[in-house]
């Protein structure tokens, strides 16, 4: 991080972060196990993003390659923790005016499946069309996901959910 606050420090453009330089702290910053790092670097990339469209200057904003930087493989990560993270990351996304995305969305599914997390599944599902923006062609991918996670929670007996509402004898 103090690279990126001597860069932004600097008067001129050519020496300014670039989309590069925050996607690459992001990326980097998971695979090292700071996650912590990376949200920062998420914030300061959504704030120049913001300053660079009202200067005029070149525009500094999130892209595709963003959200797989946030969904970096964290390969002996426990998939309760990545899940918080990006769950982190999106609502500082949303803070900003900005929507997750098909990549991060699927990926924020597929860590609740895996660490068993029946009720922030459902809570993305209820939140795609407002937090995310998916993609056309991912859209049939993702219904077919949300499927497959619906029967395989089915499967494994009555939800948390379910039994929290079910009246007491």
């Amino acid at each position: 991080m103090n690279v990126l606050v001597a860069m932004r420090k600097r008067r001129g453009e050519a020496q300014r972060p670039t989309v590069v330089t925050y996607n690459s702290l992001i990326e980097l910053s998971l695979r090292h196990g700071h996650p912590e790092t990376a949200l920062e670097a998420l914030r300061a990339f959504l704030i120049d993003g913001k300053a660079s469209a009202e200067a005029s200057c070149v525009k500094v904003r999130p892209d595709r390659n963003t959200f797989e930087a946030l969904v970096t493989d964290w390969s002996n990560e426990n998939p309760t923790r990545r899940l918080r993270f990006l769950i982190d990351a999106l609502n500082v996304l949303r803070e900003h005016g900005r929507y997750g995305s098909s990549v991060m969305y699927k990926n924020m599914l597929r860590a609740a499946m895996k660490g068993r997390d029946e009720e922030s599944a459902l809570q993305l599902m209820s939140q795609r069309n407002i937090a995310f923006r998916v993609a056309a062609r991912d859209a049939a991918d993702i219904d077919d996901l949300e499927r497959r996670m619906r029967r395989a929670f089915s499967k494994a007996g009555p939800s948390f959910l379910e039994k929290q509402r079910a009246p007491s004898k």
